[in-house]
């Protein structure tokens, strides 16, 4: 089996296939239209992936699966949809701060490496510790939890990232059954990395997808509507506000 992988947003589904290794791909395509590339590696044996995006590019160890998503009716856009498992080490149990400061340690180099803190259009822009509040959708990347903070979150959190047009999601989930701070626990991280084109169609329902750009003002409208109203029950809690904070631009726009 293929153990390093180098894929690239856009790529072709015949190009991605190529490069998981055409013996180790597994492709499934759907009546629904949607082409799906996968390899998987064992747990004693992972892989090693690096993501390519310019000054941007990554790389990822302890992986476990890899999986892009081709639409048949869009094919120009390659795959736009990479899904990535891996662990934080190649270890099936960790010590709870050392898991911390490992996941801590991977957002600092995709932030050296370019990605910059990103939320969503609708979502209130919460800065540091107040990113931990419940209910929050992500945590802030900029932020380092203390190891009381990190045992206190959920199973499972994530943070979102950005750069020059590719949007990430960073997740990590955890056995809920292996919290006991003073013995390790088990982790597993996912990856999703989208195009702008991906990220941007997410904001609509399906029948307006193909038409985002011209409905697109107006969707913003309601995303500003949203945040502010957030923002404003956040503050009265005295949750902080990253008020710096700009949407980044949006790419397919300016070139239209």
């Amino acid at each position: 089996m293929k153990q390093e992988v180098s894929i690239q947003l856009g790529m072709s589904g015949q190009d991605f296939a190529i490069a998981l290794g055409r013996d180790d791909a597994r492709v499934t395509k759907q009546p629904a239209g949607l082409n799906f590339y996968a390899i998987h590696w064992p747990a004693r044996l992972p892989g090693k992936v690096k993501v390519n995006h310019g000054v941007h590019s990554f790389f990822l160890a302890a992986a476990l699966s890899v999986q892009g998503v081709e639409d048949v009716e869009r094919l120009a856009f390659g795959v736009d949809e990479f899904s990535i498992n891996f662990g934080i080490t190649p270890v099936d149990l960790i010590p709870h701060d050392e898991a911390r400061l490992q996941v801590m340690a991977l957002l600092k180099r995709l932030q050296d490496a370019g990605w910059k803190q990103h939320y969503y259009m609708d979502a209130a822009r919460l800065k540091g510790r107040s990113s931990l509040f419940q209910g929050t959708v992500a945590l802030d990347a900029r932020y380092t939890p203390t190891f009381e903070e990190w045992m206190a979150l959920d199973t499972s959190a994530s943070w979102q990232l950005q750069a020059n047009g590719v949007y990430l999601d960073l997740s990590m989930h955890r056995d809920s059954e292996r919290m006991n701070p003073y013995q390790p626990g088990a982790y597993l991280m996912s990856m999703k990395l989208q195009t702008e084109e991906q990220e941007m169609r997410g904001y609509f329902i399906e029948k307006d997808r193909t038409n985002w750009k011209d409905l697109w003002p107006q969707r913003l409208n309601r995303s500003r509507d949203a945040r502010a109203q957030k923002e404003l029950s956040a503050s009265s809690k005295g949750l902080e506000i990253d008020t710096q904070y700009q949407d980044p631009a949006i790419l397919a726009l300016k070139r239209d």
